[in-house]
């Protein structure tokens, strides 16, 4: 629900801002077409934040899962949701850290800023699963991927495709289905696309802390 729910809200946002663009949008003046991207805009990143709480919750169910063999401590959604909140200020934070790095050695060239990009790739699992944050995720994941960056980054690209390529090829196959009919169709679609993406993006971040694991034990 913390991913399909807003996944959701921001893919109907995306699409009435597409509207708005394209023509008149429900009858709105341009004074109340731009209040309405501007509340849709916030809502989106809202949204989004929301979604990075959803993430935290995964990793700490992950956790447990990943490090205990049996794997059957239960807990309550409401327990995970709480343990969960208290990491959405770290996880923000170090992804914004790590996306002005990103830029900033992009400067120097594309390439530097990609090999950055993936030798951070693991800073959320480093915030929620060993309680490290900001420069110190960053400085955390560029150890654990070092001298794994090639073997880290296939795998990875084989996670991401296995698990949102059917689920976004299914989405792009109905979009196109139902692009021309009515307007409805196309806001129905984009709960179809969020409830899809969902537990593709589940699976996707429990597969990536097994992948962080396996390097961690290749440096122990």
């Amino acid at each position: 629900w913390f991913f399909l729910i807003p996944g959701a809200l921001m893919n109907i946002f995306s699409t009435l801002m597409d509207w708005n663009e394209s023509g008149d949008f429900l009858g709105f003046t341009e004074a109340q077409q731009d209040m309405a991207v501007a509340i849709a805009v916030v809502g989106i990143l809202v949204l989004a934040v929301v979604m990075l709480w959803g993430g935290a919750c995964v990793l700490l169910i992950g956790k447990k899962l990943v490090h205990s063999r049996a794997g059957r401590n239960r807990t309550s959604l409401a327990a995970v949701a709480r343990e969960g909140h208290s990491f959405i200020l770290p996880l923000l934070l170090t992804q914004l850290l790590r996306t002005c790095f990103t830029l900033l050695w992009s400067l120097l060239l594309i390439i530097p800023g990609i090999i950055y990009s993936l030798r951070t790739i693991f800073n959320d699992i480093i915030v929620v699963t060993e309680d490290i944050a900001y420069r110190g995720a960053l400085n955390r994941s560029k150890e654990v991927v070092r001298g794994n960056l090639w073997a880290m980054t296939w795998r990875m690209v084989a996670i991401f495709l296995l698990a949102y390529g059917i689920p976004n090829l299914i989405a792009f196959l109905v979009y196109l289905a139902v692009d021309g009919l009515a307007p409805a169709s196309t806001l129905v679609m984009d709960v179809i696309d969020a409830a899809l993406n969902a537990p593709a993006t589940i699976l996707a971040l429990l597969s990536m802390m097994v992948l962080f694991d396996e390097l961690k034990s290749r440096n122990a």
